[in-house]
């Protein structure tokens, strides 16, 4: 009789449990996507910084000095061509702030 009863009880607690737990691993799931997700656009943000920096400072090593507006013309179209072959599209005022913001740290830090 106990033994019956205890499976019983058992059989219960287990359908009320089960879609318990099944709803908390799929919401880990979901928050582990999201995590991903979240750090994938970080690892792409540093990858177009670093892309940008290099294409300013290949720029200052290419064009005379004074030719700025061609600098800038030259970063943007390889920066947009380069981020396209790696499926990054980025809003041409997000690409112009980081590519003054590589100006700014190249001419800082290089004495430019």
């Amino acid at each position: 009789m106990w033994d019956e009863t205890i499976q019983a009880v058992l059989v219960v607690l287990a359908q009320a449990l089960i879609p318990l737990v099944l709803a908390f691993v799929v919401g880990l799931i979901g928050v582990g996507i999201q995590w991903v997700k979240s750090k994938m656009k970080v690892d792409q943000y540093d990858f177009m910084v670093g892309l940008i920096t290099q294409l300013v400072l290949a720029a200052e090593q290419t064009f005379p000095k004074e030719e700025f507006e061609a600098k800038k013309a030259w970063v943007i179209q390889q920066a947009e061509e380069q981020l396209a072959g790696y499926g990054i599209n980025i809003d041409l005022d997000e690409l112009v702030a980081i590519l003054e913001a590589a100006v700014i740290t190249a001419t800082k830090d290089l004495k430019l």
